[in-house]
């Protein structure tokens, strides 16, 4: 028997997720958090100062050049109450001014990960919820549940095969009123599946798509944005990995990295916020923002926030788009050049920098994980940075070879990274795929064997290559075989670690040697949890 809610006209019972910021990659909050905060109250800045604080909220995209005079600027009351909605920020009416929530003050101070920061709000987020009961949203009171925990408790479900495609995401979007309902989701995702129409599954469209201010004519095409947004925010969490495969819809499934994380929030499933009426929202936003803390304990004073120089910020906030540009290449120089073009002043530049340099790493190997994730769509990137990465370990005469033609008409030209200390002839080279679940098919292997064994020599003459490394975002199938088979065809050590791994051998304090040894010629598959116990 379900659980599900009888019609109201006057709210809706599917879910609501704010969309104008659908790139909520950590790196990205932490950007936006920062500027909207800063500028809450432009007009305390005058002169040169306002006209730079107008410039980064158009860097930001949160205004246009063309209204970026307007002096009661939307977008940026849209994307407060977004930051809202993940329980960054709260809107203080009595003081007329937004605060931090403890998550919020943790991410714009970059005192925690961003990307568990967001975590833990998405794994928190819950309707009843203060945006819920926003005039724009009005989702119904009595809609119950942990969206996110219910949309991960279906990736663990075996009679779905623990994954759902945009499609079946919008099932528990519209019928997922509590937990209560999950059975009646996973037979309608099921039968989704198996009748390939939403007009065949959905009972009553007109009831069961409906919101207030909605259209009924667009109603699916909105389920199907909401759904899309979900699994966007998730994959900005990197709770979900894709699975793109020729000829079929992308699969998301959990992150299974992350599963001591969801296993912990399950212990709170149950336990929700209360929030009856508008003179809650605050305690409500204080207590879904409290993160890592049992509640939020903070004195907020009158006192006003500390802000930093239009100029420093604007610094600050370009340091963080090079970071996520460059991975693990930070050239301070061609930074501070580079702002110079915008007008800001060297010591800024430097504060800027200064200010992250114990904080950029964590910022950077989010971002390197999406991309070793992103379905081939960062393939480039996520190429150039595990270059960047070698270099770090050591291996300084490394280079990036992935769009090097070859002058000797190698089939297939190279792989993606030649990895070599400088002044030794051994070295060793590193395929690198951009999936969550790749397999070592029979034309990669074929490609190794036939092609990539040989042309290191064109890439140094005198180089002996000693190990060949797979790296991806995660590895399916018998891969240990797959390895071995090409070691014994080429006879060198062929390895593979995943893109989390390699970011481990970042911690350790291993020579290059330790780490041919331990890793690159192991010969077998090694993950990021063994590299973790080394």
């Amino acid at each position: 028997m379900n659980s599900l809610l009888s019609f109201q006209m006057d709210s809706r019972r599917v879910w609501m997720f704010p969309r104008n910021m659908r790139d909520i990659a950590p790196w990205k909050l932490y950007q936006v958090i920062n500027v909207l905060m800063q500028c809450d109250d432009i007009d305390q800045y005058s002169g040169e100062e306002q006209k730079m604080m107008y410039r980064l909220l158009e860097e930001a995209g949160i205004k246009k050049k063309s209204d970026l005079r307007d002096k009661n600027p939307g977008g940026m009351r849209t994307y407060l109450a977004q930051l809202a909605a993940l329980g960054l920020v709260f809107n203080d009416k009595e003081k007329k001014t937004w605060q931090f929530t403890i998550a919020g003050e943790m991410m714009a101070n970059n005192d925690g990960n961003p990307l568990e920061i967001l975590q833990y709000q998405l794994l928190r987020h819950q309707y009843p919820s203060a945006y819920g009961m926003g005039s724009q949203v009005r989702i119904d009171p009595r809609v119950k549940v942990k969206p996110f925990m219910f949309l991960i408790q279906l990736l663990h479900d075996d009679r779905i095969g623990g994954y759902l495609t945009n499609e079946d995401a919008v099932i528990p979007i519209v019928y997922g009123h509590n937990d209560g309902c999950y059975e009646y989701v996973v037979e309608k995702i099921l039968e989704l599946r198996n009748k390939g129409d939403f007009s065949l599954v959905i009972e009553n469209p007109e009831l069961d798509f409906y919101t207030p201010k909605g259209s009924p004519d667009k109603a699916l095409g909105n389920m199907k944005d909401i759904a899309n947004t979900a699994i966007n925010y998730m994959k900005a969490a990197a709770l979900v990995l894709e699975d793109h495969c020729s000829g079929r819809k992308t699969h998301y499934y959990f992150n299974s990295a992350y599963e001591d994380l969801y296993q912990r929030f399950l212990t709170e499933k149950d336990v929700f916020i209360p929030i009856d009426s508008p003179r809650d929202i605050i305690s409500f936003q204080r207590a879904y923002g409290r993160y890592n803390r049992d509640k939020d304990n903070r004195n907020l004073t009158d006192s006003p926030k500390v802000k930093e120089s239009p100029t420093e910020k604007f610094a600050t906030f370009k340091y963080i788009e090079y970071l996520n540009d460059n991975l693990f290449c930070d050239d301070t120089a061609s930074f501070v050049a580079d702002m110079a073009h915008y007008g800001i002043e060297q010591k800024d530049a430097i504060s800027a920098v200064n200010k992250l340099s114990g904080k950029k790493l964590g910022l950077q190997e989010n971002t390197y994980l999406d991309y070793a994730c992103s379905g081939g769509q960062k393939s480039d990137e996520f190429e150039k940075a595990t270059k960047e990465i070698m270099v770090r370990l050591g291996f300084d005469g490394s280079r990036w070879i992935g769009r090097m033609p070859s002058k000797q008409n190698w089939r297939g030209n190279f792989p993606d990274v030649f990895i070599q200390r400088k002044g030794h002839s051994e070295c060793g080279m590193a395929d690198t795929k951009a999936t969550s679940s790749y397999s070592l098919g029979h034309a990669d292997m074929l490609k190794m064997k036939d092609t990539y064994v040989n042309s290191h020599k064109e890439i140094s003459p005198g180089s002996e290559l000693i190990y060949f490394l797979y790296i991806a975002g995660g590895f399916a199938g018998r891969i240990d075989e797959s390895l071995d088979q090409l070691e014994r065809a080429t006879g060198i050590k062929v390895s593979a670690i995943d893109a989390r791994g390699l970011l481990n051998l970042l911690e350790k304090n291993w020579s290059p040697d330790q780490i041919e040894e331990k890793i690159f010629k192991s010969g077998e598959y090694i993950a990021y949890y063994q590299i973790e116990l080394m």
